[in-house]
């Protein structure tokens, strides 16, 4: 049940199931001093369905924490500023006030404020339990890149800033000069490319203990064997993808594409149906993927291969991209699922994938577009269906790439990440 005690201003309260998480699981990750948050994070993905549900303001500059605060204690000492909703964890009752007036918090009871309207915490001096309280701030900063898909360097041939570059947000096509005509409404990752920072490359690099799963980022190196294999039928030097099809049809190409597919089961999709391309394209192209139903390319997009509703990309396929050009290659994404894109943008049920893409890139054209550079005899494995994206071929040379697309197999013996750089 929801209701306002003024205009903007409303309290709620917690579904029980949640609070039953946190106690259950959460906790125990706190309680250890676990350097992983995963089970943290995992209690904020349920809590945003929970207020998406509720239609609450969800931004991309909102912050989550819990604060514990010990019994029988009149200190006030927290950063109360951009605090816009405070949730009751606890066993006891808590008290708030907003402007002026008290606000008694029961058990998984919490209240949501407008941004610039101050929540103000009392003292736990007439409390014999602790105090624990979810909360919640809003920086109102819309271009600073979000924990959710991360990165997971197999390979470990690049340092983190050879490895990435960040984009200064998003533009329209229209805007800038292209060698590729593009439809209506594309959006291109905005110029100037730059190093990422510390903070972001902690934000965007699993660590070398955290396992990959289905939203995440891959990178893995093919064995040389198997590259030098497929060097040898000069794939870099077709001129057309037909010819690159009868590069691959002689005897040396038919036994590289099944040692390739081997490779492929044997780090990830071992027990599912495997859908491959092989792709071409021309060289120094401004971005790659060509639009299905138009003679022009589609700019970032969401791939719609199975027919999944915007709400189910979750359950979608995953991509592997093996690079057999002999230039690097890039991959281009933003660092967020089709889910969390939802949360922000509250699409209407009907909406397709190039429409919520437009539609978050309206509301946040300064979020960056993240490159990953994938070189020769390298790969990703990425959630393309699930994640807004396109790739950046050679410049100099054609742009050559193996896709296969399949359900990733977690417990497939996928390589370990590598020590961290």
């Amino acid at each position: 049940m929801t209701y306002f005690i003024s205009e903007s201003v409303y309290l709620f309260k917690l579904p029980t199931h949640l609070k039953q998480y946190w106690w259950d699981v959460v906790a125990l990750e706190t309680i250890d001093q676990s350097n992983s948050q995963a089970k943290f994070d995992a209690f904020i993905d349920k809590f945003k369905d929970f207020a998406y549900f509720k239609k609450f303001p969800l931004t991309l500059g909102l912050t989550f924490d819990v604060l514990i605060r010990a019994p029988g204690s009149d200190n006030l000492i927290f950063d109360n500023t951009n605090l816009v909703c405070v949730i009751n964890l606890g066993d006891e009752s808590s008290t708030i006030k907003i402007s002026e007036q008290l606000i008694t918090l029961e058990p998984c009871d919490a209240c949501w404020v407008p941004l610039g309207c101050t929540i103000q915490l009392t003292d736990t001096s007439t409390k014999s339990d602790i105090d624990v309280l979810f909360t919640i701030h809003d920086t109102g900063i819309q271009n600073k890149l979000k924990q959710s898909v991360t990165l997971h360097d197999f390979s470990s041939s690049l340092t983190y800033k050879e490895r990435i570059a960040l984009s200064h947000g998003v533009c329209l096509a229209t805007d800038i000069q292209t060698s590729n005509e593009y439809v209506a409404s594309a959006y291109l990752p905005k110029s100037p490319w730059r190093e990422p920072t510390l903070t972001e490359i902690d934000t965007l690099f699993a660590n070398h203990l955290q396992p990959i799963n289905e939203k995440d980022i891959g990178i893995i190196k093919i064995p040389n064997t198997l590259f030098a294999l497929f060097s040898s039928l000069n794939l870099h030097q077709a001129s057309s993808h037909l010819d690159l099809i009868e590069r691959l049809t002689n005897t040396i190409g038919k036994n590289a594409l099944i040692a390739v597919e081997q490779f492929v089961r044997g780090i990830a999709f071992s027990h599912c149906d495997i859908e491959t391309k092989i792709i071409f394209n021309e060289p120094n192209l401004t971005t790659t993927t060509h639009s299905p139903n138009e003679s022009c390319y589609m700019g970032l997009h969401i791939d719609y291969m199975h027919q999944q509703s915007i709400f189910t990309r979750h359950l979608s396929p995953n991509r592997i991209s093996i690079n057999f050009g002999n230039e690097d290659r890039y991959f281009l994404f933003v660092n967020l699922t089709v889910k969390e894109i939802i949360h922000l943008v509250k699409p209407a049920q009907s909406c397709t994938n190039d429409e919520l893409t437009r539609q978050f890139f309206e509301l946040y054209p300064d979020y960056p577009v993240v490159k990953l550079r994938i070189s020769p005899g390298e790969a990703y494995i990425a959630p393309t269906q699930n994640l807004i994206h396109d790739g950046i071929g050679p410049k100099n040379s054609a742009d050559i790439h193996l896709t296969f697309c399949g359900r990733i197999d977690l417990n497939c013996g996928l390589l370990r990440p590598a020590a961290s750089q």
